[in-house]
């Protein structure tokens, strides 16, 4: 099955349509970003008797693609949605839900650079604008806190055992950029 540029629900519900918008905005804004995922799951994967945590895409019934670093997705961004989701009180014709999210970048700069003078610095300040000033999102808000680079903080709370040296090394990068993103839920 061949992934599209934004795997996303059909019918989208509540945070996936907020969701829905980030991931065409980044698609639309970054011509070398082949894929924007939405929101992730944790999956586990056993072995040798002991169970790692990653990051996967639901892409259809039963099928999901492993968001860890590497090659194989090319550049990439997801989304995870942080537990709880806060729901504000209740008014008569529409619900405020909040929640910290995180959106996660993975991607190989030498792919990106078209120049020498592209540093990981000019990425994230680009990636930074898009999802700040330049995102004007229809069903609720993003309000971006803080950002982490090294890769233990960029997959944090996921094993990195996993994932082969190599892709945690130039040129490969990643960012994970986190705050909170809010919505309007009509009753």
């Amino acid at each position: 099955m061949k992934l599209t540029k934004t795997p996303k629900p059909a019918s989208p519900q509540f945070f996936d349509k907020p969701i829905g918008e980030i991931q065409d905005h980044l698609a639309a804004t970054f011509t070398w970003l082949d894929h924007a995922f939405g929101k992730c799951q944790r999956l586990v994967k056993e072995r040798d008797k002991r169970s790692y945590h990653y990051p996967a895409a639901h892409i259809s019934k039963g099928k999901y693609e492993s968001l860890l670093p590497g090659q194989h997705l090319g550049n990439f961004s997801f989304v995870e949605l942080h537990d709880p989701q806060e729901i504000g009180e209740y008014q008569r014709s529409n619900n405020r839900a909040t929640a910290k999210v995180s959106i996660i970048f993975w991607l190989n700069v030498g792919k990106i650079a078209a120049s020498d003078d592209r540093t990981t610095e000019v990425i994230k300040a680009q990636i930074l604008k898009a999802l700040t000033r330049d995102l004007f999102l229809k069903s609720g808000s993003l309000s971006i806190s803080s950002v982490s680079e090294r890769a233990e903080n960029v997959y944090k709370g996921y094993d990195m055992k996993e994932v082969e040296n190599q892709f945690i090394m130039q040129p490969f990068a990643g960012f994970r950029f986190e705050g909170t993103l809010s919505l309007i839920e009509p009753c």
